[in-house]
């Protein structure tokens, strides 16, 4: 779970770096 977790911040935060 901590994994996933892990991995969806880092997503959003590229998707916000795209920003």
């Amino acid at each position: 779970m901590l994994g996933i977790n892990r991995n969806t911040l880092r997503k959003k935060l590229q998707i916000y770096d795209l920003l």
